[in-house]
């Protein structure tokens, strides 16, 4: 079947082919009111029929030729863009459909010429109109063209074709497009030629991704060169095809069988088959893919082609696996520290993180080592897992070789491989003790070796930079934990000592308070027997008064008796009175004079002032006149009760004997608040105060 050409060249052929049935109804007078513009239902047909064209090189759209009227009619009904230049001035025509390209000079551009229109392009579509004009059709594809629609630059593609258009006598009129943007499909071409490029530079980088396909049936794997490249196969072979076994060939032993049994459940249930595994190079080398594929079935539903694309994520695997390897040793070093902290023996400390260690690293022998002098270091809290003897007791520290002791003293570490050929054999001492492989880190203390950490392997072994810095973090953590632990263990040496110190000085303490406690009573009562003399010869007129009185009373009982008078019943309540007189006196000086221990108690201050007014009156003598002010709604205060009376009869004697001419003493209570200056000049705290 033969092309039809562009979409713009079949549009254009039915257009015209249209026109001709159009211009032969015309001819044959048939109704021509579809044809005519000013009928037409769109936006562009009624702006046609308002438009004034009397001043226009066309005249009045009435006088207008029957091929410009045609021409028109089709444009507007169809609804792709289109555009028509009539008349020796290319007057502009354009359909709804075309309205859009005009952008901003839609308002303008109707019945305008051509060249004004498009003034910005000009340059570019001149020569095709030239050509046009000169009887011939051009068409253009996706040319860029910056129609500045908005009234900014701008960059677009269109595919169009100019074709002249002719007046009813024959002649050339004008040109007639027919149009349509592509922009959207350049922009997408490119951006996908693009990416595609990217995808190509990825591809090649390296050889990185590699498609393949197996026809599961006849069990021959064809692949590109970058998956042959990245198997290890010959890229020929692959190319020509090969069992798969020859490419499984290539995975790491101790993936293959893993990765055999997804590929088998894969075809089994017909499905798509994942993984991501280890390729083993003839050179050593390890790379990681990450396979993807999935199973096209047969008619019968089974599997019978598997195509698939394998990439190397090498890069990824090794940050990946390195990051949970520095993980691992995190958790590690935090647990080791963790149990370090709860244990309070250094020996304890060291055998577990020897322990740890050892079993982390996976080495035959690891143990912890202290100076003892210049000459000597002692082994400790080591461990084995068999194939090495664990190292105890003192040891010269020459034993492994002068270059070791070397090492050791300047606080570098000491990694070795091999010890029979490693540091121009200086290290067979090592070897002689069936030692091959040694990691040995010193602990220094300001800046002397004092101890250390030891791994060693009965085997040749390399080490990696991550377990060297592993053995020299767990060692330097090792020995701050054995030091905390020694410090410690000092400490609750010293405390121990120091209470058993305390205990004694706590003893002697008690002894010396008690005593003076017994002297201070003792003070107190001497002083209470001091105030009771003082106290005497205020007393003694008034206990002889009382007594007087007892005994006159009894005196006239005894006379009126002796006359046989039985009414002495008032002379017997004289001298009762007189005795319970002296009795309560003496109470209150036995009360006074009493040796007790303190016990200070909440006491009512006005209470115990009115009970030591009788005695204090008697005590002052007749000169000294006793008055008591006491305060309404006192506070109670915390005191003890003999103490304050002591307090009070003392003061009372020194103010009468400070008065020998007489004179009033006056006890007066109330309640007080100190403020802050107040306290502050007394020297005492702010707050309530009872005053007496």
């Amino acid at each position: 079947m033969a092309s039809l050409g562009t979409p713009v060249d079949r549009f254009r052929r039915s257009f015209l082919s249209h026109r001709a049935v159009i211009v032969a109804r015309s001819r044959a007078n048939a109704p021509l009111s579809q044809a005519t513009p000013m009928d037409s239902n769109t936006v562009t047909g009624s702006e046609i029929a308002r438009h004034q064209w009397s001043g226009t090189s066309l005249g009045p759209l009435g006088t207008w030729p029957l091929s410009l009227r045609s021409t028109l009619a089709m444009m507007l009904a169809c609804p792709t863009p289109m555009f028509l230049a009539w008349g020796p001035d290319l007057l502009c025509f354009y359909n709804d459909a075309y309205r859009p390209i005009l952008g901003f000079r839609v308002d303008t551009a109707l019945g305008r010429p051509f060249r004004e229109v498009w003034g910005s392009i000009w340059s570019d579509i001149e020569p095709l109109v030239t050509r046009t004009l000169a009887g011939e059709s051009c068409t253009v594809t996706d040319m860029m063209l910056d129609l500045s629609r908005t009234g900014e630059p701008e960059q677009s593609w269109w595919t169009f074709s100019y074709s002249p258009v002719f007046d009813d006598a024959g002649r050339i009129a004008g040109l007639f497009c027919v149009t349509g943007e592509t922009t959207p499909r350049i922009i997408a071409e490119r951006e996908r030629d693009a990416s595609d490029e990217r995808l190509q530079m990825a591809l090649s980088a390296g050889n990185s991704i590699g498609a393949w396909d197996w026809d599961v049936v006849n069990d021959r794997v064809t692949a590109d060169v970058r998956f042959a490249t990245l198997y290890g196969i010959d890229p020929e072979k692959a190319a020509a095809g090969a069992p798969i076994a020859d490419f499984f060939a290539g995975i790491h032993p101790d993936d293959l069988m893993r990765v055999q049994q997804e590929v088998a459940a894969a075809v089994e249930a017909c499905d798509g088959f994942t993984s991501e595994y280890r390729l083993l190079h003839t050179d050593g080398s390890t790379r990681w893919v990450s396979a993807q594929g999935r199973c096209i079935a047969d008619e019968a539903g089974c599997c019978a082609r598997f195509p698939g694309v394998s990439y190397d994520i090498t890069e990824r695997m090794t940050a990946d696996l390195a990051l949970r390897a520095a993980k691992a040793e995190r958790d590690f070093v935090v647990e080791l520290t963790t149990k370090q902290r709860t244990a309070s023996d250094p020996e304890a400390i060291i055998r577990l993180s020897s322990e740890a260690l050892g079993e982390r690293l996976g080495v035959h022998r690891a143990g912890f080592y202290r100076l003892m002098g210049e000459t000597q270091m002692r082994h400790g809290g080591n461990w084995s897992d068999g194939t090495l003897a664990p190292l105890s007791g003192l040891q010269p520290v020459s034993a492994f070789g002068a270059r070791t002791e070397r090492q050791r003293r300047l606080g570098r570490t000491l990694v070795f491989s091999d010890s029979r050929y490693d540091d121009s054999g200086d290290l067979t001492a090592y070897a002689d003790n069936g030692v091959l492989a040694g990691l040995c880190v010193p602990l220094m203390k300001d800046g002397r070796w004092q101890a250390g950490i030891y791994l060693h392997q009965a085997d040749v072994r390399h080490w990696t930079p991550a377990e060297v810095s592993l053995v020299r973090e767990v060692a330097e953590l090792t020995w701050l934990a054995v030091e905390r632990a020694e410090a410690l263990m000092r400490l609750a040496q010293r405390v121990d000592q120091q209470s058993v110190a305390l205990a004694e000085a706590s003893s002697e303490i008690r002894e010396e308070s008690g005593k003076r406690v017994a002297a201070e009573s003792q003070v107190r009562q001497l002083q209470k027997m001091e105030s009771l003399g003082r106290l005497t010869g205020g007393i003694a007129h008034d206990f002889n008064n009382m007594l007087a009185i007892v005994i006159g009373g009894l005196n006239l009982a005894q006379r009126r008796l002796a006359r046989g008078e039985q009414d002495i019943g008032k002379y017997l309540d004289g001298a009762l009175e007189g005795a319970n007189r002296a009795a309560t006196l003496t109470q209150r000086l036995l009360a006074f004079s009493r040796q007790q221990p303190l016990s200070p108690e909440a006491l009512d201050a006005n209470k115990l002032v009115s009970g030591l007014a009788e005695l204090l009156t008697r005590s002052l003598g007749e000169m000294v006149q006793l008055e008591t002010i006491l305060g309404v709604g006192l506070w109670r205060a915390k005191a003890d009760p003999a103490e304050l009376e002591n307090v009070i009869v003392n003061l009372a004697v020194n103010a009468r004997d400070a008065m020998p001419e007489g004179g009033r003493l006056t006890i007066e209570t109330c309640n007080v608040h100190v403020d802050d200056d107040y306290a502050r000049d007394a020297e005492i705290a702010p707050g309530q105060y009872r005053p007496m």
